[in-house]
């Protein structure tokens, strides 16, 4: 799923990348933006509206690759190594104390 969902993400980056700044009356079109960062206002180009016309081609795609697919649902699934679920738990280098120590050495504000 998470391989799926990655490459429906790069699809629809490729498709609507090129966009061009929105245009009304002959003006281009901005939206105000605050940065936190900066503690200041901005603007950002407003893009003109995605279209989603390659969908109906790529549902077909994936119903035939499906129905073509020799395994079923039921069949075992072998975790690839490289697959993200064999990742680490956390993104800290190192893993967390116990709760019943953080709960110990908490603190309340009142």
């Amino acid at each position: 799923m998470y391989k799926a969902r990655n490459l429906l993400a790069a699809i629809d980056y490729q498709k609507h990348k090129d966009r061009t700044q929105k245009v009304t009356d002959g003006k281009p079109v901005f939206k105000r933006h605050y940065f936190k960062g900066s503690d200041r206002w901005g603007v950002i180009p407003v893009k003109e509206v995605k279209g989603y016309d390659y969908l109906p081609d790529l549902m077909k795609g994936v119903y035939q690759k499906r129905l073509e697919d020799p395994f079923t649902q039921r069949t075992p699934l072998v975790v690839g190594v490289n697959d993200p679920r064999k990742l680490a738990s956390t993104i800290r280098p190192t893993q967390p104390p116990p709760t019943a120590e953080l709960v110990k050495r908490h603190q309340s504000r009142f």
